[in-house]
């Protein structure tokens, strides 16, 4: 099975019933099928072939289905970007990888792409979906770029039969990129067969049925979103309301009026709306029959507080991008262990392996490694990191856990050096290059700082240069200006100096040590 079968199959088996709810308007099935036929001749027209990877730079809004369905229809490779992101990291990936074609709005382009589009050596066209009047007003660079509308389109291909490519499962379907510890991401190379794969075991494991519909409000861009939100309800032909970004109020008038059945967030969301009102009514007329959490670790004390709030089963899983991402989910039925990331889906093995590469009894500590048809193809033009992460078939993912005897899976640490803000990974080394480009700074280390509500929020400590000055408000704009707004460190500490090994390292155990005695002191001075 392919990405682009799956609309034209639940078109056939349900075309009047809404793929889309967004806004007051709904799209049927067979009204998408139509909408992503002509789209993907209009790509076709703009010369995107089989193999063309295309960039996707949106806020969430339907035509981000459109554009992602259509280009799998005719076997072009998805690149979704973090919109988070600033001009030079969005750059990278699109030369990294060779982008031929980007889908991006006049809000992106103005604050983001202009000022890198001189640079970008392989993008041929830049197709505008928004409205025209704010096109028109654009200021384009002198470049030798194609300007496109998206509005173009219904001339160019309105009797132009579906275009029908011959595709392999096993084929290119995305190119998901993921911070890298060397301070550059990695694109991980999804195919057809690895997301479709995917879909069907947590179609499974979240007991999909046709009556359900999926809230979708996470960033479309995200590796999590995208499996869950985008590609699981249309395998399954059921809908999506659509919500345009991560707004309490927006997400509760959405609840009430279109009455989703699943919410999938993440735990800064859940822990958001403990604080809402809830009076007896509304927890008995709560449509919403299952809430999943993902993207960084769920709090015991949020799933208890949720759970008994709102009277509905929140479920953790554990996933991450080179993995399509789901690796475990609790289960809706029986056991379900607080502070576990539950059990492997369908079809995905998971086994703990401890220093010398040896599988671990249960109960132990040890990396976790999966195997299954959901694992990656690789990382994009990367050799060495592909074989350094994926040996004998099985995905080393520097994540460290251990097993229980019923098979259910406790995350305890990450190996490799990363955070997570708000379900955003941040690698600290990424922060940290930027930082030591500051001409007032000597020294710096990042670290990530628990913290109940967002995971944990990235702290610098740095060392000035002899004679320089700089206050933590200028350090922060600095960071903004280089950095995406999530990998900005929240707090600065001003050291004399940082506790380094003999042979130079720095020691961020002894840094976080220092920072969980500080709360400590903290608590009990409360």
């Amino acid at each position: 099975m392919k990405i682009g079968d799956l609309l034209t199959q639940a078109a056939e088996r349900v075309p009047r019933k809404p793929m889309v709810i967004y806004k007051g308007k709904k799209y049927s099935y067979r009204e998408c099928e139509s909408i992503v036929n002509n789209f993907s001749n209009g790509l076709l027209g703009i010369g995107i072939e089989t193999g063309s990877k295309v960039a996707i730079l949106l806020d969430n809004r339907p035509e981000y289905l459109f554009a992602y369905y259509a280009l799998h229809r005719i076997g072009a490779p998805v690149v979704p970007i973090n919109n988070f992101l600033k001009g030079h990291e969005i750059k990278y990936m699109l030369e990294d990888c060779g982008v031929h074609t980007l889908i991006t709005s006049p809000k992106y382009y103005t604050s983001e792409i202009k000022g890198i589009e001189n640079k970008l050596t392989t993008v041929k066209n830049i197709l505008f979906i928004g409205d025209d009047e704010k096109i028109n007003e654009l200021d384009f660079a002198d470049t030798d770029k194609n300007y496109i509308r998206i509005s173009s389109f219904k001339s160019m291909s309105s009797e132009r039969p579906s275009p029908t490519r011959e595709l392999s499962p096993e084929e290119l379907a995305v190119i998901m990129y993921t911070s890298g510890t060397t301070g550059h991401p990695k694109g991980a190379m999804l195919s057809h067969r690895n997301l479709v794969a995917n879909s069907t075991s947590c179609t499974t494991v979240l007991k999909i049925n046709r009556n359900d519909k999926i809230l979708l409000f996470l960033p479309m861009f995200h590796t999590f979103t995208e499996l869950v939100c985008m590609i699981l309800p249309i395998q399954f032909g059921v809908p999506i309301v659509l919500v345009d970004r991560i707004d309490r109020v927006e997400i509760r008038a959405a609840i009430k009026r279109y009455r989703p059945t699943i919410m999938i967030g993440v735990p800064s969301v859940y822990n958001a709306l403990l604080g809402a009102k809830l009076n007896p009514i509304t927890r008995w007329l709560n449509p919403v029959r299952l809430y999943i959490s993902g993207g960084a670790p769920l709090p015991v004390e949020i799933l208890h507080n949720f759970e008994s709030k709102f009277r509905r089963p929140l479920v953790e899983g554990y996933g991450l991008s080179e993995a399509s991402p789901v690796v475990s989910v609790n289960p809706i039925d029986g056991l379900h262990k607080a502070g576990s990331v539950g059990l492997p889906v369908d079809d995905v093995e998971v086994k703990i392996v401890d220093e010398d590469g040896k599988e671990a009894p249960r109960g132990y500590d040890g990396e976790i490694l999966v195997r299954g048809p959901n694992v990656m193809m690789g990382y994009y033009n990367q050799p060495e990191e592909t074989a350094a992460t994926m040996r004998d078939g099985w995905l080393y993912t520097g994540d460290i856990a251990h097993i229980d005897d019923d098979g259910y899976i406790f995350i305890v640490e990450r190996k490799k050096d990363m955070l997570i803000y708000r379900g955003c990974n941040i690698y600290p080394r990424e922060v940290e290059e930027i930082l030591y480009k500051h001409p007032a700074i000597a020294d710096a280390a990042v670290i990530g700082v628990p913290d109940a509500a967002r995971g944990e929020m990235p702290k610098a400590f740095v060392v000035l240069k002899e004679g320089q000055h700089a206050t933590e408000k200028e350090l922060k704009k600095y960071c903004m200006d280089h950095l995406a707004r999530y990998k900005v460190p929240r707090i600065f500490s001003f050291e004399t100096e940082l506790p380094r090994t003999a042979t130079g390292k720095v020691l961020k155990k002894e840094l976080r040590k220092r920072v969980l005695q500080e709360q400590i002191e903290e608590f009990n001075g409360k």
